[in-house]
């Protein structure tokens, strides 16, 4: 069916050299489905849906009389970005929202940016490309930065959880801060390791030490809470200290690190230092350097002999009983080297 529409307004303007209808006016014009309107406010060109033609705030395009133009959805929907009809991202009353592995780009190459991801086997994903790039799915996230992973998720009190569940573990996140109050920063099971330059050499322990990296030349596996010296051999290096040693500085962190590699060195704070053989401790002891290399002792103090002042390497915060002959057992201490 062809139907014939006669506007009797709409007339050629030789000045402007254009067919105009009502021009520079409040003009609405609804065609088809189409509302050309100024329901944003006066002066104002708005494209909508007919059905949305009315609400000042449910247009589609709004262009300003000084060259501006605004892109909007009504209430509870969303400005969509797409790509050959395959959606991107979604402007939403939030902010903005990625759709699963894309990405939006920083600077003049692909290799940067932040987006959303799904190619890992954690439900969600924070991903470090090259050297900015980040990625981040739903609830549970993971920190990548070239070969290193870290799962993180971020709950409602604005803590950042560090490979964990929030919803299952509330004592392993890496920060958080609260209106009014001190931010805080959380070591987790693991630790927390400061670098520069990319290399590791500091260390707040879980149990409230601050640790070193240093070379074990012991000439064997480390083993936690044994004391250290330096070594006057290696540069950067620590062997065991002596029976009644007095340049101890520290005491292994881990079990198990090689001969020649980098260990973990609690140097002050608190740590798990390990007793001689047989041995049990009470806290509130004066704790040394003891009777067989790279194990300590401990007594009530003050030490009796001069001598054992240069000795000390902390005090005892933890009673553990001995376990018998050929047992070492290890007990919290506070270090101080004298």
């Amino acid at each position: 069916m062809t139907r014939e529409i006669i506007i009797p307004s709409f007339k050629w303007n030789p000045t402007t050299s254009a067919f105009e209808l009502e021009a520079d006016t409040d003009l609405q014009v609804l065609m088809g489905r189409l509302a050309l309107t100024t329901q944003r406010t006066s002066d104002y060109v708005t494209l909508s849906h007919y059905d949305q033609k009315t609400g000042a705030t449910s247009y589609a395009i709004a262009f300003d009389p000084w060259g501006g133009l605004r892109l909007n959805a009504t209430t509870g929907r969303s400005v969509t970005i797409c790509n050959n009809d395959s959606s991107i991202a979604d402007f939403i009353t939030e902010g903005i929202f990625l759709y699963d592995d894309k990405t939006l780009f920083m600077g003049n190459s692909y290799d940067s940016g932040i987006g959303w991801s799904s190619n890992n086997t954690v439900n969600a994903l924070l991903e470090f490309l090259g050297d900015t790039s980040m990625r981040k799915i739903t609830t549970r996230k993971t920190y990548r930065q070239q070969n290193f992973d870290l799962p993180v998720a971020v709950n409602p009190t604005h803590t950042l959880f560090a490979d964990v569940d929030p919803d299952t573990d509330n004592t392993q996140y890496a920060d958080r801060s609260h209106n009014g109050s001190d931010a805080e920063y959380n070591a987790g099971k693991g630790g927390h390791v400061f670098s520069a330059d990319g290399n590791q050499k500091v260390k707040l322990t879980a149990l409230g030490g601050v640790a070193v990296k240093l070379t074990n030349k012991t000439g064997a596996v480390s083993v936690a809470g044994q004391q250290v010296k330096a070594d006057s051999a290696n540069d950067d290096s620590i062997i065991l200290t002596a029976i009644n040693d007095v340049e101890c500085f520290g005491v292994f962190l881990d079990d198990g690190v090689a001969d020649g590699s980098e260990a973990w060195v609690v140097t002050s704070g608190i740590a798990d230092v390990r007793f001689g053989d047989n041995v049990g401790t009470t806290r509130g002891n004066w704790v040394g350097t003891g009777a067989s290399a790279g194990n300590a002792q401990n007594q009530t103090p003050p030490p009796g002999a001069v001598a054992l002042h240069f000795q000390e390497i902390g005090h005892c915060i933890e009673t553990v009983a001995a376990t018998g002959v050929g047992t070492f057992i290890k007990a919290r201490c506070i270090l101080h080297f004298n």
